[in-house]
């Protein structure tokens, strides 16, 4: 009896992966060859995740892919397990989980993302790379009972490197800057020469 729903669940499986294609083959939107798999998996869960990863494999992008599989009926924890079991990272699944109309709850989605296994490091920085403060994404992890240790890890990582970036396009700004000013000070001494008379005498580089 277990090999035989072992059987209907593999082909419930197979049938939904080759309707995501098939959609997709026949310009079907996403959001179409979805709800159609998600049709065809019924209650299966693990079929609607293998639906999300044929649909990354695809080529459609993981940010469409996490919304139109949340209103396919996926979990925020489906779309993230799925994602990362499909190749993407842990922080890119749960960035993308977190444009879906759920996913607006950071707390949320760090839980469903602890819950899918991914580090908790990667899972703070995917809320980090949706734009949300330090604060607001401390806050989520705390709420989502995430350690210490790692929340503040991946904080003080994504602000330092914000910081050096910060850093560095200044250093490239005061550089121009200053071959800007270097430039003035030539062109006015030229104009101060002629104005008194003097030759002007150009010096070109050896």
């Amino acid at each position: 009896m277990r090999h035989i729903a072992t059987g209907i669940l593999l082909s419930l499986s197979v049938s939904a992966l080759a309707s995501v294609q098939d959609d997709l083959s026949n310009n079907l939107t996403p959001q179409q060859a979805m709800e159609n798999a998600a049709a065809s998996c019924g209650d299966n869960g693990g079929c609607l995740e293998s639906a999300i990863q044929d649909m990354i494999a695809a080529g459609v992008d993981i940010a469409t892919v996490a919304t139109v599989a949340e209103a396919s009926g996926a979990s925020l924890t489906q779309i993230i397990s799925a994602a990362t079991a499909q190749g993407v990272s842990g922080a890119d699944a749960v960035q993308a989980a977190a444009s879906t109309p759920s996913g607006q709850d950071l707390r949320a989605v760090l839980v469903a993302a602890d819950t899918a296994g991914v580090a908790q490091t990667d899972a703070v920085q995917g809320a980090i790379n949706t734009g949300a403060s330090s604060s607001q994404v401390m806050s989520a992890a705390i709420q989502a009972r995430f350690s210490p240790e790692n929340f503040i890890a991946a904080i003080t990582q994504a602000e330092t490197g914000a910081t050096g970036a910060g850093n560095q396009d200044g250093g490239q700004q005061g550089n121009q800057d200053n071959q800007q000013d270097q430039g003035n000070q030539q062109n006015n001494q030229q104009q101060s020469n002629q104005n008194n008379g003097q030759p002007q005498v150009t010096v070109s580089p050896i």
